[in-house]
């Protein structure tokens, strides 16, 4: 309905007989950097925000909220089966397009099927449509970094909007090489943006430290805290604990140089270079030593000084023997990489 002006009223019936009215609010509002327009569903008023221009239109994914007299934006993600791209009604088959947001022009040249648009092939029939548009999407996509680099320190929960994953394995080599450039273009801005929370504040990807998303795969939750506890003493500039595991697998999805990845060989090099186990919860090194292990890293014990004896200092496995003291709660460690030691 906000792309078509004139809709102003839908009604839609279930095959249970289930009836969903839809209302457009005569007005649109102008905001800064923005615009606003309520649709009613049923009895309920829900608030969508889109960018628009004379060529485009583009829905943001984020609902407004007044809490204390202050507007508050919460960022969502779109639902997996809403198509990604309109022309005035949906491109079904756009759904995994890749970005959270939908975008319509009455400008666009789909496909015959409507299933999409024509981006890049060898026809040279499709080469004009192709062009225009190419160039709606690149217009498009200039028009939401420059929105997000407006207002996203206002928008709650920013990682949501940062899901970039355009198709650029599919059995169309054209199509791959158009999607793996815009896939570059979107990674290249969204890496500058403080999109990334902190336990101290906002940073953008490029100033951040994420975990190797090996580390955490498949960790319980208590691992991943204690993981997290431990490898946040070296490095403060990482994503929030309970965002730590969504990130790690958001920038493997980008797959983009530059970023800084924290693997278990620079986890035991930094308790190395630590020495000493009283900075340390032994709790938390018992559930990190016992996922390495796990994991099959085991050999990082015979390379970094990682076992502490009685004493609390860092030894390497080859420098332990039955006559060094271990602490007692690292016996059950010692044990799986050498039985003789905690014999």
């Amino acid at each position: 309905m906000i792309f078509n002006d004139r809709l102003k009223k839908i009604t839609v019936f279930e095959v249970d007989g289930t009836k969903t009215i839809f209302r457009k609010d005569e007005y649109e509002k102008p905001l800064p950097n923005y615009f606003s327009r309520v649709i009613h569903v049923n009895d309920e008023a829900k608030q969508i925000n889109y960018l628009r221009t004379e060529r485009l239109t583009i829905i943001l994914p984020f609902q407004t909220t007044t809490q204390d007299e202050k507007c508050i934006f919460s960022a969502e993600e779109l639902p997996d089966l809403l198509p990604r791209l309109f022309l005035f009604y949906p491109l079904i088959g756009t759904e995994k397009f890749g970005f959270n947001f939908v975008i319509h022009s009455k400008n666009f040249q789909p496909t015959e099927p409507r299933d999409g648009l024509h981006l890049r092939s060898e026809n040279e029939k499709n080469r004009i449509e192709e062009e225009a548009n190419r160039k709606l999407m690149d217009e498009a996509s200039n028009l939401i970094f420059t929105f997000l680099e407006k207002s996203l320190k206002e928008i709650h929960d920013p990682h949501l909007i940062a899901k970039i994953n355009f198709p650029i394995f599919s059995d169309d080599s054209d199509l791959n090489e158009y999607f793996t450039g815009l896939k570059e273009k979107w990674t290249k801005k969204f890496k500058t943006l403080p999109l990334l929370e902190t336990l101290t504040g906002r940073i953008s990807p490029q100033d951040a430290v994420f975990l190797d998303s090996v580390t955490i795969d498949q960790a319980d939750e208590k691992t991943q805290k204690a993981i997290y506890n431990i490898v946040g003493k070296f490095y403060p500039n990482m994503p929030r604990p309970e965002l730590n595991p969504y990130w790690s697998n958001l920038t493997d999805e980008w797959s983009i140089d530059g970023l800084e990845r924290v693997s278990f060989s620079k986890i035991a090099e930094k308790i190395q270079e630590q020495g000493t186990l009283e900075t340390f919860e032994k709790n938390e090194l018992i559930l990190l030593y016992k996922e390495m292990i796990r994991k099959g890293e085991a050999e990082l014990f015979a390379n970094r000084a990682l076992i502490p004896t009685i004493k609390g200092q860092f030894r390497k496995q080859v420098e332990l023997s039955r006559s060094v003291d271990l602490v007692d709660e690292l016996l059950t460690v010692s044990d799986v990489l050498n039985p003789k030691i905690s014999n």
